[in-house]
């Protein structure tokens, strides 16, 4: 009977050890962004786990979990074209890791604090993602005179999301104050973060 016990432990034991082997360890944890003077949850951030092929993009609230990985040396990455310092080594010893933070620095043109300084020396804008194909609307030359701004559309390089959204809410809340809820209706729909945030803010 004894015997029997101490087999089973042992190819219980085993099977873990293999099955750990195989790839049962995760990798979690926050990532956040500085923008201006705020740090917030970096969302929809994607991030690179090497060696493999292990990409994912945090949540709303900047989570990541890297999951079904070996023990050994991985290097992550934030894949963000105007980030600096964005890798950062890890080692996967007996145990998963969790509450790997990062908190990275946008270094973004578009801020809270680039809109306040925008609108007080009169060169506002408002932030288009223009992705590859970049289209014009017949009617956003008069959208820019009435309303007194310029779009700025971005191509496929873009900065972060947390810049232009911080950007663009500033700029929408002035308008606000200045012009109501019209000016809403006039511009393109295809602003960023326009049809996504409450009209006070």
């Amino acid at each position: 009977m004894l015997k029997r016990i101490v087999y089973i432990f042992f190819l219980c034991l085993s099977l873990i050890l293999s099955s750990q082997e195989k790839g049962t360890f995760s990798l979690s944890g926050y990532a956040k962004v500085i923008v201006g003077n705020d740090t917030l949850p970096s969302n929809d951030l994607v991030l690179e786990l090497k060696p493999g092929y292990h990409i994912i993009e945090t949540d709303s609230l900047g989570f990541f979990e890297f999951k079904n990985l070996k023990k050994g040396r991985y290097t992550l990455k934030y894949v963000y074209d105007g980030s600096i310092n964005n890798k950062f080594k890890i080692q996967i010893k007996n145990k998963s890791i969790k509450n790997f933070n990062i908190i990275y620095n946008s270094n973004c043109e578009f801020t809270k604090t680039q809109a306040l300084e925008d609108i007080k020396n009169n060169n506002i804008r408002l932030i288009v993602l223009g992705g590859i194909a970049i289209s014009h609307f017949k009617d956003e030359a008069n959208h820019e005179k009435k309303y007194n701004f310029k779009y700025h559309i971005f191509g496929c390089i873009i900065e972060d999301f947390e810049c232009m959204k911080q950007y663009n809410q500033t700029i929408f809340k002035y308008f606000n104050n200045k012009y109501g809820e019209k000016w809403r209706k006039e511009v393109r729909d295809d602003v960023y973060f326009l049809n996504r945030t409450k009209y006070y803010e």
